[in-house]
């Protein structure tokens, strides 16, 4: 609970106490404050009534008003999503300073390079993670809508984790999420960053307006603060120019950094590399495949060296780490073959995913994929011939399908199947069910479009999934009962 004046010192008004803080009108409770934002799809404005009903005590908005209700305080202001920034800081106490803050902003590999990082950290400290789909921290988990949440969920989810005594948090920071001024609030001690793609441009219309976005978390990190950034990632650091705010480290793999991956060794149950850290090489194992992943481990391992942890802890840490879940999850079953699944949403990554797996199966690669949504119209065409590139079988299904058939979607991509044996299954467990059936030693089976969803888009609105590595587990269990 705040007062008022505590919040609004300037205000000439008589004093009263502050429940809560909300920015969507559902949520608005007994002496409450509401803010007024213009959304994406939703402006607060219209929603104003609704939320006095419910209680809200006091109203800030930047657009003429008709009407004002009687007892209700309104506060306009220039820009009300800065303003819940500043508020909602101040509300719940300041809580990311006071705790080791870690973003993580990119196109991909946002989740693993956060669950690494997460991983080792939690070995000597309790963590907190806000990330895709989920706020974690202390065993308990929340379920969040975006990547990076609304101002008010992120600063309610911080205070949270200090009041159960986290000493640091990872959070995911996306390109959207950045451009909406949803992490403005957060004081971050250490930027990581992985890579700026073409991609998401249906909301930022340009490469450069991407490059913008993440880059913006580089203006939220504090003076003493660390950014680590991919050496790789050439035409983003030429966009940013030189860092003068905080200290640098780079990591990459084709272009010098301070560190530097090399001698890379790829296989189906693992990955091998050298690292180079100054005059110093050591030997990394990573359970991790993949060429991105590699990238991936490279990040992670330099945000903790900027934390100070050895490199040699670091390196037996990652040999131990768990497989993380829908990002190319190597699925743990007792079966002569592989079963990998990845969420894989960016056409960038589709090649270097399917060139990969091509060249190191030792038999057929068989893909179960999943359909980009009309909004990704575009990507059909090329999943469609990469597929009929690098596959030896497709069998086409369902994965978010808002406003469009199932089978209408799969034979969008399937007109492209000119060499490559295929078929459609509309039921994405039937789907999976039968390629597992029908593999033979030495196959390589890659699920793609899901992740570790556990659940569906629909017309009908959101539909329970059990996850793809679940009906894997037990395809192979009934094979082998």
């Amino acid at each position: 609970m705040k007062r008022i004046k505590e919040l609004f010192p300037n205000l000439e008004v008589e004093d009263f106490k502050v429940m809560s803080i909300h920015c969507d009108s559902r949520y608005v409770s007994k002496d409450s404050i509401f803010f007024c934002v213009d959304g994406l799809t939703v402006d607060g404005h219209k929603y104003i009534d609704d939320a006095i009903f419910l209680g809200a005590k006091c109203i800030v908005y930047s657009k003429p008003l008709t009407y004002k209700t009687p007892g209700v305080l309104y506060i306009k202001v220039d820009n009300v999503l800065d303003e819940l920034n500043r508020v909602a800081d101040l509300f719940y106490d300041y809580p990311s300073k006071k705790l080791s803050t870690i973003g993580i902003a990119g196109t991909t590999g946002k989740t693993i390079v956060s669950r690494i990082i997460k991983s080792i950290l939690e070995q000597y400290l309790k963590m907190g993670y806000i990330g895709t789909n989920l706020i974690e921290y202390d065993g308990v988990f929340t379920s969040t809508k975006y990547t990076t949440p609304d101002t008010i969920e992120i600063q309610r989810a911080l205070n949270a984790m200090v009041k159960r005594e986290c000493k640091g948090v990872i959070v995911e920071l996306s390109s959207i999420g950045l451009s909406l001024k949803r992490a403005n609030s957060i004081h971050f001690d250490y930027a990581v960053y992985t890579n700026t793609l073409e991609e998401h441009l249906d909301f930022h219309g340009t490469y450069e307006n991407v490059m913008k976005s993440e880059g913006k978390l580089l203006d939220l990190i504090d003076e003493n603060g660390v950014a680590i950034l991919n050496a790789d990632d050439v035409k983003f650091l030429h966009y940013m120019g030189t860092n003068e705010k905080c200290k640098t480290i780079t990591y990459g793999i084709n272009h010098r950094a301070d560190i530097k991956a090399c001698n890379i060794q790829y296989f189906t149950s693992h990955t091998e590399f050298d690292i180079q850290y100054g005059s110093h090489f050591e030997h990394v194992y990573s359970p991790y495949i993949g060429p991105d992943n590699v990238s991936n481990v490279l990040a992670a391992i330099t945000a903790l060296l900027a934390l100070d942890l050895p490199l040699n802890d670091i390196i037996s840490s990652i040999m131990h780490l768990s497989q993380i879940e829908g990002r190319m999850e190597i699925v743990s079953i007792d079966a002569p073959y592989k079963c990998i699944v990845d969420y894989c949403p960016y056409k960038s990554n589709y090649e270097p995913l399917l060139k990969f797996l091509d060249t190191v199966s030792k038999k057929r690669l068989v893909v179960v994929a999943g359909t980009p949504t009309r909004k990704e119209y575009g990507r059909r065409k090329l999943l469609g011939e990469l597929l009929d590139e690098y596959a030896d079988f497709v069998v086409l299904t369902e994965s978010d399908y808002i406003d469009e058939n199932v089978d209408k979607m799969c034979t969008d991509i399937q007109q492209y199947l000119e060499h490559v044996p295929s078929i459609i299954i509309n039921d994405r467990k039937i789907a999976i069910e039968q390629a597992v059936n029908n593999l033979n030693d030495g196959d390589v089976l890659l699920v793609l479009g899901k992740g570790n969803d556990k659940f569906f888009n629909s017309p009908s609105g959101i539909i329970p999934y059990p996850g793809d590595s679940y009906i894997i587990k037990q395809s192979v269990l009934h094979l082998y009962d």
